[in-house]
């Protein structure tokens, strides 16, 4: 994201403006992770929060900068997120139990990253269960699915990833899963989503509109 001094390019979603917005004020939050036997820190955190005003509706935006690395200076692995005003997840279609837990989790993210990712991993479970898969932990439930053909191999290996990742969090203090890691997570269950109960109903919806035309 193209930065100038005291001022951020960003996407107002207020109004749709994409321009400079002003920085109106800034907070560090930094973790430390120490490693367990050396007692040595090995990785730190750095989360910058960012409050901008929109140049031209002079609405509030939010914006994070996030570092993750060895050091206290930053490098490439680093990025921006926009924080508010989100725009909405596109989940018309999805079952209204599906899309409650998924923003549950969501809100979750900035709370407590272990419900978050115990919230993710449970939808995960019900749309296992929606797809008619309810016997059986969960391995079983996502193998299953691809071989009925529900699950291509990309759902398949997406949804175990997430599985693992749950698991690492959740069965290991010095592995504990970190916020970026919950990123990751949230964006594979809402690609899940989106596969399963949105993209078919758009395809439809487009079939519908164009079938009276003679397309070639």
């Amino acid at each position: 994201m193209y930065k100038a001094k005291n001022q951020y390019l960003v996407e107002c979603n207020h109004c749709g403006n994409k321009g400079l917005a002003n920085l109106k004020g800034n907070f560090d939050n930094i973790e430390e992770y120490v490693d367990e036997e050396t007692k040595v820190r090995s990785m730190v955190s750095i989360t910058t929060w960012l409050f901008l005003e929109c140049p031209v509706c002079h609405n509030g935006i939010v914006i994070t900068h996030e570092y993750y690395g060895q050091s206290d200076e930053e490098d490439d692995d680093s990025f921006i997120k926009l924080i508010y005003p989100l725009k909405s997840i596109d989940m018309k279609n999805t079952p209204k139990d599906i899309k409650q837990k998924f923003n549950a989790a969501v809100k979750n993210y900035n709370i407590d990253t272990d419900i978050c990712m115990i919230a993710l991993r449970k939808v995960l479970e019900m749309i296992c269960e929606d797809q008619g898969v309810s016997e059986g932990n969960l391995v079983g439930k996502i193998n299953d699915l691809s071989t009925k053909g529900i699950f291509p191999q990309e759902l398949k290996d997406c949804g175990h990833l997430i599985r693992r990742i749950g698991n690492d969090g959740a069965h290991s203090e010095v592995n504990k899963i970190s916020k970026w890691e919950i990123k990751d997570v949230i964006s594979l269950v809402e690609f899940i989503i989106q596969y399963l109960y949105e993209i078919p109903t758009k395809i439809s919806n487009l079939e519908k509109k164009y079938e009276k035309k003679d397309l070639k």
